[in-house]
Order: C-alpha cells, then structure tokens, then sequence
C-alpha cells in the first residue's frame, strides 16, 4: 500500500507485489513467442503449399524427376513446421 499527500489530501493506491509483476512479463513474453512460432509455422506451411503446387504443375509437365525434388522440399518444410 503506498500512500500520497498532496495538500491536505491524502491518497491511497494499493502496488503490485514484483513477484506479481514479474510473473505477467514473463507471460507476456511467452505469449510473444508462441505468437512468433505460430507465425514461422504459417509461413513455412505456406512456402510448402507452394512448393506442391509447383510440383503438380510440372507434373502435368511431364517433368517427373523436378516434381519429385518439388515434393521433397515441401516435405522438409512440413517437418520443419511440425518441430516448431
């Protein structure tokens, strides 16, 4: 509890403990981060989707051998998305 004077007015304000405060920086930070990983994981998804479309397309090419390495790389942005 802190107390002010100001005049002949005294005021009261109930303080966090800093235990408290720290406590929310820290969620706060988590939350940041989460937010941080979800996004990276949105853009590779992204990238991946891109990737297969691209792979389809060629397929429908007739370029078997560069849709393969197509589906390969969405691949390894799928995994790399799923260990974030």
């Amino acid at each position: 509890m802190a107390v002010f004077e100001k005049g002949s007015k005294v005021y009261f304000h109930q303080t966090q403990e800093l235990a408290q405060f720290e406590v929310m920086q820290s969620k706060k930070a988590q939350k940041r981060a989460a937010a941080k990983a979800k996004k990276e994981r949105r853009t590779l998804m992204l990238k991946a989707r891109c990737f297969l479309n691209k792979a389809v397309v060629i397929e429908v090419e007739g370029d078997i051998e560069g849709a393969q390495q197509l589906h390969g790389k969405a691949s390894n942005r799928r995994a790399h998305a799923a260990t974030l």
